[in-house]
């Protein structure tokens, strides 16, 4: 009997001894070592950390390689005084123990891309020249008449109307953006006529003759008002011929809705007239203001050589 027990107590005695041994060999976690790691993001100078350290760290040590004091935040956002390349070390720790990761990071003044322009005028059209800086990759223009923003380098706008004008440009990088903001008058031009050119022979063949039987003066109005007439018709054989006006002839354009409208006729010594043609610019039908406008109908064709001006 006794010999019994002895055997049992001996049986018991090893089972506990193996049971003790392998709950030995599998620490608790609360045993495993926190693992160190983290990842960042730049915004010229300051550095955001987010922590992406495993094994539930209990504590964190951030030194960020410029001679600040260390931080014990789980995810510090830093800034630099200087650009430069540092080198960040976290350490992690926890009852099992601490590691550390480092990593190597380059940081650097932003660089936003300034923006900036000048413009030229001609009437109603605008011809805008992009001098922005920092090399944009986006640019975005607010002629501040309601239409539609424009994202062209150098744009040319024409306004439907005279007047004053917020022309708001921005310029984009990836370090950011600024505005630039103008205010842009704009007018309706005037016209200096500073030639005329005759061009068809039709002009001599007909019409009525002055009572000496030389050619009529040649005239221009408008508005019912003769602005030009030359009597140098009567001494010209052949076309085409160019009259060079002494003095330019100078059209208000402003006082018209759409543009300025020239009226030809010739007269006879007892000025009864000849209608020849009567024909108007509209300067809404034109991108541009031409140097030479073509005044022609069916059997007559007259140029003038202009000049535009506020």
């Amino acid at each position: 009997m006794k010999n019994n027990v002895l055997i049992f107590l001996t049986i018991l005695v090893s089972l506990s001894n193996f049971s003790c041994k392998k709950k030995d060999d599998n620490p608790s976690p609360s045993n495993v070592t926190s693992v160190a790691s983290s990842t960042y993001t730049k915004n010229g100078l300051s550095v955001t950390f987010t922590n992406t350290s495993t094994n539930s760290p209990t504590s964190y040590s951030w030194n960020f390689g410029d001679g600040t004091a260390l931080s014990t935040v789980k995810d510090p956002v830093h800034t630099y005084a200087a650009a430069g390349t540092y080198t960040v070390v976290l350490t992690v720790r926890n009852t099992g123990g601490s590691t550390t990761h480092t990593q190597s990071i380059t940081v650097a003044e932003l660089a936003p891309a300034i923006a900036s322009s000048t413009y030229t005028k001609m009437g109603l059209t605008v011809t805008f020249t992009n001098a922005s800086t920092n090399n944009p990759t986006s640019y975005s223009w607010n002629f501040g008449d309601g239409t539609a923003v424009n994202t062209g380098i150098n744009p040319v706008h024409r306004y439907s109307a005279a007047g004053t004008y917020t022309v708001t440009l921005t310029a984009t990088n990836s370090d950011g953006s600024s505005t630039q903001t103008q205010s842009i008058i704009v007018k309706q031009l005037n016209v200096r006529i500073l030639a005329v050119t005759l061009r068809s022979i039709a002009f001599y063949s007909g019409g009525p003759l002055e009572t000496d039987g030389s050619k009529p003066d040649y005239f221009f109005t408008t508005t019912g008002a003769v602005i030009y007439s030359s009597a140098v018709a009567n001494e010209v054989s052949s076309l085409p011929y160019t009259w060079t006006l002494p003095t330019p002839i100078e059209i208000t354009v402003n006082k018209f809705a759409t543009g300025f409208f020239v009226h030809t006729k010739e007269y006879d010594s007892q000025y009864s007239s000849e209608n020849l043609f009567s024909e108007g610019y509209a300067l809404s039908t034109y991108p541009t203001y031409p140097s030479k406008i073509r005044l022609d109908n069916s059997t007559q064709a007259t140029e003038l050589t202009v000049e535009w001006y506020e």
